[in-house]
């Protein structure tokens, strides 16, 4: 390791984790917000079934209602799943980018000068995985989150057309 290419990393290293702080908070809120969205819809599409359609019995009204809280808690479930693996990748990222400031930092604080091959490959490779996650975690996010949302939808209109289908039968 060189001094040039100590002071780059421990200069480069804290930018890649502000940006990684500032995505984890960004897909936090939107991962809150979305999430509530979804709930608020299963909702309200249980509130408009309830008072359209007057021939739906109690029974067919609860059973609608349970599987629409069903399908809340599955669509939950399924966002703090991808949340806790999401954060353990962050968590593993930041860690690595506050070692790689630390030993950039220890080894020009110590001003030996001494080539230590070893720290630079993990400097280099820290700040190569902290550079890929911070490029694609947003992306990945969103896929994830776009096919869970597809799915939660796609179940409830079965759930719903099922409960009418039900509801107008004799």
């Amino acid at each position: 390791m060189t001094e040039p290419y100590a002071t780059t990393i421990a200069a480069v290293a804290p930018v890649l984790l502000l940006v990684a702080v500032v995505e984890v908070q960004q897909i936090t809120q939107r991962t809150r917000q979305d999430s509530a969205a979804m709930t608020a819809a299963y909702r309200d599409a249980a509130a408009k079934l309830r008072a359209r359609e007057a021939g739906v019995s109690p029974g067919e009204l609860q059973e609608i209602r349970a599987r629409v809280q069903q399908l809340e808690s599955e669509h939950n479930a399924g966002l703090q799943g991808f949340a806790r693996v999401l954060y353990y990748v962050w968590a593993f990222t930041a860690t690595a980018l506050v070692a790689v400031v630390s030993l950039a930092l220890t080894w020009l604080g110590r001003g030996s000068g001494d080539a230590d091959p070893f720290m630079a490959w993990f400097c280099f490779s820290a700040l190569l995985w902290g550079t890929f996650v911070v490029v694609n975690m947003p992306v990945v996010a969103w896929i994830a989150q776009s096919r869970q949302e597809i799915k939660s939808a796609e179940a409830y209109g079965r759930a719903r057309d099922r409960a009418l289908s039900e509801a107008q039968e004799p």
